[in-house]
């Protein structure tokens, strides 16, 4: 074997180097230090994917909270659009890997004529039938990062879409809490309002009684005007959280109404 044959393969090796694609990503390395500068009682951050599919509110033992939950995975919008992205990744990333693989292609077709010949009338069947492959070694690597393209954007999109039914579920834990709490307040205004109610009313006894001065029946009056305003505020309160809830959970919000707890099952929350 002469010379030139090694040189030929080393050059060959060399210029299909110099075509491929480039390096294995390698994440940049984050040094940390060893401790910070200001002192506390620090815990070291353990990052983890988002856990997208636990019923953590499970835990609050609340059916209707459950229920809305439920509603809120199957026809909210935001989590619909989400879906439909991850999908999409998804067949992305398939179609990467496909070019791993040979294209096959194949023709079918039929005809049908009818022809007059001379005055003899004749109908004719034609068929054709073909039939095609190719395929393209990765020898420069393109497929192959295409390949991982697809796939950490597919991971990415999972990650995406379990971060936002995440944020969906706490929004909507959120809203539900303080429309509760919402409801607990409502019914002590209305106790309020009403002792405010029977207070002026003594007061202005005493005052035709002469035994109280026309400074305590405006100071009763305005104890009366707050706590009522104060009620008009928590019903706007809670019409807006109610209101969220429904956007959540998929339903126009003059189609949906969550109605307050009786004054016999006191919201508690189950921890």
């Amino acid at each position: 074997m002469s010379l030139r044959t090694p040189l030929a393969v080393a050059a060959l090796s060399a210029l299909l180097a110099a075509c491929a694609a480039g390096p294995d990503y390698v994440r940049p390395a984050a040094p940390v230090p060893p401790a910070y500068k200001e002192d506390g009682p620090w815990k070291v951050a353990t990052p983890q994917p988002v856990a997208g599919g636990r019923a953590w509110w499970s835990a609050y033992g609340d059916p209707t909270l459950d229920g809305l939950m439920r509603d809120a995975g199957r026809a909210n919008q935001d989590l619909r659009v989400a879906e439909a992205q991850y999908r999409e990744a998804r067949a992305a990333a398939d179609a990467a890997r496909a070019g791993f693989f040979p294209t096959l292609d194949a023709q079918g077709g039929a005809t049908r004529a009818r022809g007059n010949a001379s005055g003899v009338v004749r109908t004719g069947n034609a068929f054709t039938l073909g039939a095609s492959a190719s395929w393209e070694p990765d020898l420069w690597g393109g497929v192959r990062r295409a390949a991982e393209a697809g796939a950490a954007g597919a991971q990415a999109s999972a990650d995406d879409l379990a971060a936002a039914r995440l944020s969906i579920q706490a929004a909507l834990a959120q809203d539900y809490f303080q429309l509760r709490v919402t409801d607990q307040l409502r019914e002590l205004y209305a106790r309020t309002v009403e002792a405010y109610g029977r207070a002026l009313a003594l007061t202005r006894a005493q005052r035709a009684a002469g035994v109280a001065l026309a400074s305590d029946v405006d100071l009763a009056r305005s104890q009366l005007a707050t706590a009522q305003a104060a009620g008009v505020d928590l019903e706007a309160t809670r019409a807006g959280l109610e209101h969220a809830i429904a956007l959540l959970t998929g339903r126009a919000p003059a189609q949906f109404a969550l109605a307050p707890l009786p004054p016999s099952q006191p919201f508690a929350v189950r921890v």
